[in-house]
C-alpha cells in the first residue's frame, strides 16, 4: 500500500511529460511608455479616480462640490482610458460625465 503511494503520477495515468514553450512575456501595446508625452500622462487615470471617489465621499456627505469634483474626474479618467484605446471604459466615462452635468444642474435648483 505504502509502495503504491509513491509511484509517479506518469506511471499511474499513462500519460509522459509534456512540454509546452511559453513565448516570453511582452508588455501591451497600448501600456507601453513613449517619449515626452508619457510624462505628462502617466499618471491621469490615478487622478481621475482618486477624484471620482472623492466625489463618491463628497456626495454621500452631501456636498455639491462633488459634482464638479466628479465631472473633473471622469473626464480624466475617459481621456486615460480613449489614450490606452480603451474605448468602452471611454465610452462609458464619458456617458457618466453627462449624467454628472445633468445631476449638478438637477442638484442646483
Amino acid at each position: 500500500m505504502l509502495h503504491s503511494r509513491t509511484k509517479k503520477v506518469s506511471e499511474l495515468t499513462g500519460i509522459k511529460k509534456a512540454f509546452v514553450k511559453i513565448p516570453p512575456l511582452q508588455p501591451c501595446v497600448n501600456t507601453v511608455e513613449d517619449g515626452e508625452s508619457s510624462n505628462l500622462y502617466r499618471y491621469l487615470g490615478w487622478v481621475g479616480a482618486a477624484l471620482v471617489i472623492l466625489g463618491y465621499y463628497l456626495n454621500a456627505n452631501k456636498f455639491a462640490e462633488c459634482w464638479p469634483v466628479w465631472i473633473i474626474g471622469n473626464i480624466l479618467v475617459a481621456l486615460d482610458c480613449y489614450r490606452k484605446s480603451a474605448y468602452p471604459a471611454a465610452s462609458m466615462s464619458i456617458i457618466i460625465t453627462v449624467m454628472n452635468v445633468y445631476g449638478y444642474l438637477s442638484w442646483i435648483k
